[in-house]
Order: C-alpha cells, then structure tokens, then sequence
C-alpha cells in the first residue's frame, strides 16, 4: 500500500512564514523571538540553545554549593500569600 503524502518542496513557503502564524505565538511573543533574531519558523528550526542545564540529576539539598546550579527536590509544608501592591479593590 503507497504512502500519499505531500511533496517536500510544495511546503517550503510555509517555512517562511513569520511565527506569529504559530499557535500560541500572537504580537507580544513574536516581538519578543524578534529580539534573538527569530521572525520565521525557518529561523526557529535553526534555533539551538548556547547552554544546557541537566536537571535529571537530583542532588541533595547538603551537597549545594555556592555559587553552583544544583537540582533538588522538596515540599512545600506552608505557604501563605503575599501582597506586594495594594489591593485595588475598592
């Protein structure tokens, strides 16, 4: 049984496209890709990140040391809200 699929050069325009034809990316995002140079989704293909962070190893919390990215893992046993603007509720 052949495979119908689409030819790969009739989708390349739609790489050109800017981001904002994305879902989940509006005007706001878009403006903000903008700023690291990314305007197509061609250029967010292209995109690799300069530094990566291994957060699957857990540490524990004894073995941090300052001034190094550690990964540990906790609970929250209390919490409250704070308010660090008045309220404007009248």
């Amino acid at each position: 049984m052949a495979v119908k699929s689409t030819p790969p050069i009739k989708n390349i325009p739609k790489l050109t496209l800017p981001l904002t034809h994305l879902k989940g990316i509006g005007p706001e995002r878009a403006s903000l890709m903008a700023q690291k140079g990314l305007r197509t989704i061609l250029d967010l293909l292209f995109f690799t990140p300069i530094h990566y962070e291994d957060r699957t190893n857990i540490s524990p919390i004894k073995d941090a040391r300052e001034g190094l990215p550690v990964q540990i893992k906790g609970r929250v046993v209390y919490g409250r809200e704070e308010r660090f603007y008045p309220s404007r509720k009248g």
